[in-house]
């Protein structure tokens, strides 16, 4: 998204530049272009302040100082230039421009409606020339949680500049959160026709056909993701999870283990790799993965129940007990816990009151479970 602001920015002051000759121009404010040309955006500040000390209030270098401190990222002084521009005698072709430099401004500022505003302000000024302005919009509306109209705006910024591929990237990421995955599944096709050498593409349009449950061309993107940089571990974990999906569980194994070996501090790689060996009913290595993911991060829930789920599954039942208490401890509000303790309890342990107190505390904390489990051991 860089380039193409950094882009606009350019064609903007050189639009601007060009309406004028080089003798309209002060020496000062050439000195300050050039500076801004080889991103020395403090030098370029400082000619165009020592030009509005000779010609106060000069609306070019009152536009070029907005513009260096955008990319200083000094987003509320370039705001208050922009509004100073706004109020002064502009030459109207550059209105629409202002008000998408304003737009960029508030999307920093994370003012996103603002932002919408003053987008929707250069498309109605330029509607067949504006397809940055319809993608940052739609990029606003994203963080307004409006994908409907986020998806109709990467659409038409893509009609407009069909070699755009970040616009058909976006659009297939709203696509993809309104569920319209046949969608997503046009625009990664788009996407990769203009960068077939680009693995996440790859990577991307494979995760959509598993939504679709087309494993096949899922398997076959995800093959090509790694192909072109085999140096990706999320690349064998998305391929893992299509092995494991078709009950390849060795398969699956193999493309973890190697993910792992990239990147031995992905903790969900240790939980998948885990989850293949419980499809393989050995639940010894299912532990010795899950101590690993559990090595990785102390403090998830979920695997920390889950040690103690495995420890009961090879008939170690002090240890599964000893991982509840302690996750209790760690976490006294998870009902899960106290479901997994009290089924513990009851199956394993002869401890029927020990069990339902176990149930009734999990009801108390939201479980419908723990009502039927209650009704069917306690009474």
């Amino acid at each position: 998204m860089a380039k193409f602001t950094l882009l606009l920015f350019v064609l903007s002051a050189c639009l601007f530049f060009s309406q004028l000759t080089a003798q309209d121009l002060h020496p000062l404010y050439l000195s300050a272009s050039e500076k801004y040309k080889v991103k020395d955006y403090k030098g370029a500040i400082a000619d165009c302040n020592k030009l509005l000390k000779i010609k106060p209030g000069d609306f070019d270098a009152t536009y070029l100082i907005a513009y260096a401190k955008y990319e200083l990222k000094d987003f509320p002084a370039a705001l208050e230039d922009a509004n100073k521009l706004l109020k002064k005698e502009n030459p109207t072709w550059t209105i629409a421009d202002l008000y998408y430099f304003r737009g960029l401004i508030y999307l920093e500022l994370n003012q996103h409606q603002n932002a919408c505003n003053d987008f929707t302000r250069k498309i109605d000024q330029r509607p067949l020339l504006s397809p940055f302005a319809y993608f940052k919009r739609g990029l606003a509306k994203i963080n307004l949680n409006d994908y409907p109209g986020a998806i109709q705006d990467f659409t038409k910024a893509g009609v407009q500049c069909p070699t755009c591929d970040e616009f058909f990237k976006f659009n297939a990421l709203a696509k993809v959160k309104t569920n319209d995955l046949k969608g997503a599944l046009a625009d990664y096709n788009r996407l990769i026709e203009l960068k077939p050498d680009e693995s996440e593409f790859y990577k991307e349009r494979g995760e959509v056909k598993s939504g679709l449950e087309d494993n096949e061309g899922a398997m076959a993107d995800f093959n090509k993701a790694i192909s072109i940089n085999p140096k990706n571990p999320v690349y064998y974990y998305d391929r893992a999870s299509v092995l494991t999906a078709k009950e390849d569980y060795y398969g699956a194994i193999k493309d973890l283990q190697k993910a792992a070996e990239l990147n031995p501090r992905i903790e969900e790689i240790y939980i998948a790799i885990s989850d293949n060996y419980i499809g393989l009913n050995d639940f010894e290595k299912a532990l010795r993965y899950i101590n690993m993911a559990i090595s990785v991060n102390t403090k998830n829930i979920f695997t920390l129940n889950l040690r103690g789920l495995l420890k009961s599954k090879i008939n170690d039942y002090a240890g599964a007990l000893a991982d509840y208490n302690n996750n209790i401890l760690l976490f006294p509000n998870e009902w899960r816990t106290y479901v997994l303790r009290g089924k513990l309890k009851f199956e394993h342990l002869a401890d029927k009151a020990g069990a339902c107190s176990d149930f009734r505390k999990a009801k108390e904390l939201g479980s419908d479970s723990a009502a039927q489990l209650i009704q069917e051991n306690c009474n």
